[in-house]
């Protein structure tokens, strides 16, 4: 048997919970370890929710040697949501992290969120009440995945 181990980490080197290789859980540290026949080519494919799934393809060649170590960092993927405001100037932020922001400009805006969990927009002018939009971890990664975007029209009161 041959044996591919490692961890699967994210951009800050945590471990990501819920992350598998292959469909098989990853460890609560982020390790994991997979076996394989010999002189048999393997594909390994790393997936968690809200990140980007990686495949990596390993020759038999390079599986004989009989213990191979492969650490992996996925990449958050990011959904875009976008839509009209009947207010040019709004800043539209993300609740959890402001410096993800944008403003609406001619009637419309455009931001980019990750997908790992649940995103709330905040839309705010001084002189206009603030609008909080949720937007579900589902409908994140299934934008980010068919490229599309989430389409969210926001009108703004007067205070």
């Amino acid at each position: 048997m041959n044996k591919v181990y490692g961890y699967v980490l994210d951009a800050s080197s945590n471990p990501i919970i819920g992350a598998s290789v292959n469909g098989i859980s990853i460890n609560n540290d982020g390790s994991y370890s997979i076996y394989f026949e010999k002189d048999v080519a393997a594909t390994l494919t790393f997936a968690a929710t809200g990140y980007l799934t990686q495949t990596f393809e390993l020759t038999k060649e390079e599986l004989n040697v009989g213990l191979v170590k492969l650490d992996v960092t996925l990449v958050l993927a990011r959904a875009t949501i976008s839509g009209t405001c009947n207010v040019d100037g709004v800043k539209v932020y993300l609740e959890s992290d402001p410096s993800i922001c944008t403003y609406a400009e001619n009637g419309t805006y455009s931001i980019d969120v990750p997908t790992d969990k649940n995103a709330f927009l905040v839309f705010e002018k001084e002189g206009y009440k603030k609008v909080r939009k949720g937007f579900g971890v589902a409908s994140l990664v299934g934008a980010a995945s068919q490229n599309s975007a989430i389409t969210f029209n926001v009108v703004m009161e007067a205070e």
